[in-house]
């Protein structure tokens, strides 16, 4: 595991996690080599499941990762004590991999999107399956979000187009596409409005009103495809994430480009996070890292590197609290880490958990004590989130 800090001492780290949102436009770094293009994470063939289901309790001690950077402050002061608890499987019915899960706003609800062109609604609490959504064009369903206010969800597909479902009645209500609109891979709700968020094949990432119609267009800058867009808590800043190994910030006041985040392995980018206070960044990295980033400065502050044979990072999360930074990799494994020190403190691992699947997507529950995990086998778990204590 690596952990990089780019001219900042602990104090400045720690001011990077406090509880105000912030939203400064950041600076452009410089520019990068040219960047090879990345694979495609929908593309993965689909791996076996694990024949046997057995509940697993991770519990992984501590593992001292930044005592180069930040002197013996790990021995003074070690994260606390994480308990993992998988609490239930969630099985999509002939699926041939899950490629989303998200949360409805209240956490009551989990959804989930697959390759078959199916969203199902699940009930968290008893984990049984409320409804299926299937996809018009019947084609994998890559991404999934839900509106603030919880009435509506968006799903994007393989067939250029973006849908939005009424919750409560279960029905189609808009579908939203057009003339040069390619393979739909992301989509993402603005955290205050009803402006929707959708990327595409072709390097585009639209927004769109609440009338269905499009009210911005943010191409990438090298066209390349778009694998995830994310916003700020505050709304007023969009990321993007490509195929070419960069991240753009964007202005969603102007329109207006702000910073260019540039890995560096110069490979793929297939999620982006903000923390909840809206100052750092997460990416998900082909290379095998999670990168956290400072949003003000544009500046590459941590890396956080996926055990094994640089597997291809899927997805990153932040806990509610901004605490907890989880990440999945397409050889099957999660991971949760200290944001404060960069500590691995969690790995949840298991015969259950379809190990020769990789996984696709992780979500945290709006409270903060659910996990959900999703992977190309067609499940997805959840996760009890106990903390409390110190290591000793």
């Amino acid at each position: 595991m690596r952990w990089g800090i780019a001219g900042m001492d602990e104090t400045s780290l720690r001011a990077l996690l406090g509880s105000a949102v912030g939203d400064e436009p950041p600076i452009e770094p410089l520019g990068r080599k040219s960047l090879r293009d990345g694979i495609r994470l929908r593309r993965r063939a689909r791996m076996r499941r694990a024949a046997s289901v057995t509940a697993v309790v991770a519990v992984v001690a501590a593992i001292p990762a930044v005592s180069a950077v930040l002197g013996n402050r790990s021995a003074r002061n070690p994260p606390p004590a994480v308990t993992v608890i998988r609490i239930g499987a969630l099985t999509d019915p002939g699926s041939t991999g899950v490629n989303a899960a998200a949360f409805s706003p209240d956490g009551k609800m989990l959804a989930t999107a697959d390759q078959n062109g199916s969203t199902y609604l699940w009930d968290v609490s008893s984990h049984s399956r409320l409804a299926a959504l299937p996809d018009p064009s019947s084609n994998g369903v890559h991404s999934l979000a839900f509106s603030p206010n919880g009435r509506n969800l968006a799903t994007a597909d393989h067939n250029d187009s973006t849908y939005l479902w009424n919750i409560a009645g279960r029905d189609l209500m808009a579908t939203l596409g057009g003339p040069g609109i390619g393979q739909v891979d992301a989509a993402a709700y603005s955290p205050h409005s009803k402006t929707l968020a959708t990327a595409d094949a072709h390097g585009s990432t639209y927004l769109w009103g609440p009338g269905g119609s499009i009210i911005a267009t943010l191409p990438d800058p090298r066209a390349s495809t778009v694998f995830d867009v994310a916003f700020s808590p505050s709304g007023k800043t969009l990321a993007t994430a490509d195929t070419d190994g960069r991240t753009y910030l964007w202005n969603t006041g102007t329109d207006r480009r702000i910073a260019t985040l540039a890995g560096p392995s110069g490979l793929g980018v297939y999620g982006v996070a903000f923390s909840p206070n809206g100052k750092i960044l997460a990416t998900a990295d082909q290379d095998g890292s999670a990168y956290l980033w400072n949003v003000t400065t544009g500046r590459r502050i941590a890396t956080l590197t996926d055990p094994g044979s640089n597997p291809t990072v899927s997805s990153v999360a932040f806990s509610p609290n901004g605490k907890i930074l989880a990440t999945a990799d397409l050889n099957g494994g999660v991971y949760l880490w200290d944001v404060a020190t960069g500590h691995r403190i969690a790995i949840l691992s298991g015969p259950s958990l379809d190990s020769n699947a990789g996984m696709s997507s992780v979500a945290f529950s709006p409270n903060g004590k659910v996990l959900a995990t999703a992977n190309q086998a067609g499940v997805t778990y959840l996760w009890r989130i106990v903390t409390g204590g110190s290591r000793r």
